[in-house]
């Protein structure tokens, strides 16, 4: 099992404006109390996170009415498509993917290399990370009819300098029908997700009707389909 979602701390790298996580010890022994007892606040959007459809969809479906607890992706696969500081991924860039062989795809997960990123550089990480251009979605949605879900190892898929494509590429991947669900802040960095298909498992945090959510993400290698590149 290979775990791709990161611990959310205190110093956990955020999309700019988005607020940090806080503990507070609302009961404490120490003061007396029969217990401790803490309060975490924390942003829908912070740390490895999936956005459902109301982030960016009129009347579009919540974290509680489209996620369960355990929901799985089979068969997932992980494309290495490395990129700098404010590179694009386009159509183009796809082109070099031999897309028959991965038609069945229910997850796609691109590996852009910039989680080396999260913990040594942290503006280019939050403000400055490789973006999804719009018709990527497109094409995708096209070239995968079981596609549900995409990832990547970036704080988003959008960053501030490309905010209007940003928002299109969410409202492509989420509003349309069936939705394709976003996940973001996901660790990448182990290399056996480039050997073949596995299963992505996720675990999210369901709390009402909101649009997003931390999540805990695995996945698990299958070997019925490991010979598949």
């Amino acid at each position: 099992m290979i775990r791709l979602s990161y611990a959310l701390k205190p110093t956990s790298p955020l999309y700019p404006g988005t607020p940090p996580l806080a503990t507070n010890l609302y009961r404490s022994l120490e003061n007396g109390d029969a217990s401790n007892h803490s309060v975490v606040s924390v942003s829908c959007h912070a740390g490895t996170h999936i956005d459902s459809p109301l982030h960016f969809c009129q009347n579009g479906a919540s974290v509680q009415q489209i996620l369960s607890y355990g929901m799985t992706f089979c068969p997932a696969y992980c494309w290495d498509l490395p990129r700098d500081v404010n590179q694009q991924i386009t159509v183009q860039d796809l082109r070099v993917i031999d897309h028959g062989r991965y038609r069945d795809a229910q997850a796609v997960l691109i590996r852009t290399g910039f989680w080396r990123m999260r913990d040594i550089a942290g503006e280019d990480y939050t403000q400055r990370n490789p973006v999804v251009d719009p018709k990527v979605a497109t094409f995708l949605r096209s070239r995968y009819p079981a596609l549900r879900l995409v990832g990547i190892d970036t704080i988003s898929i959008a960053n501030p300098g490309h905010k209007d494509a940003g928002r299109a590429c969410h409202r492509e991947f989420l509003c349309n029908d069936p939705p394709v669900l976003i996940l973001e802040d996901v660790d990448l960095s182990d290399d056996r997700l480039l050997r073949g298909s596995f299963e992505l498992i996720l675990y999210p945090m369901i709390i009402g009707k909101i649009e997003a959510t931390p999540v805990v993400a695995l996945a698990e290698p299958n070997p019925a389909r490991g010979e598949k590149r």
